[in-house]
């Protein structure tokens, strides 16, 4: 994707988080955008944030473990997928 499209779709986000403060869904999409552009620290934020919002959120969970993996932090990428399959199991 394009630099330009991302950034229109960060201030679309931001704008979004800001209008409807307890909708995750922006969340998402800022973690989803963070993560593709390498910026994990960023994605584990909005991530943790989503979390927040929703503690039985699924696509978070998958979202942390890849963020741990990307960035090699083994042990808390397992306790994500941990997490993952408890909540998938409700």
């Amino acid at each position: 994707m394009p630099s330009s499209f991302i950034s229109q779709r960060n201030v679309a986000s931001k704008l979004w988080v800001e209008s409807y403060p307890q909708d995750d869904m922006p969340h998402h999409n800022l973690a989803t955008q963070y993560m593709y552009s390498g910026e994990y620290e960023k994605a584990l934020a909005e991530t943790r944030e989503v979390l927040r919002l929703r503690p039985d959120d699924g696509f978070a969970y998958n979202h942390l473990a890849l963020i741990d993996l990307a960035v090699k932090r083994f042990a808390e990428a397992k306790v994500a997928i941990d997490l993952l399959r408890r909540v998938t199991e409700m």
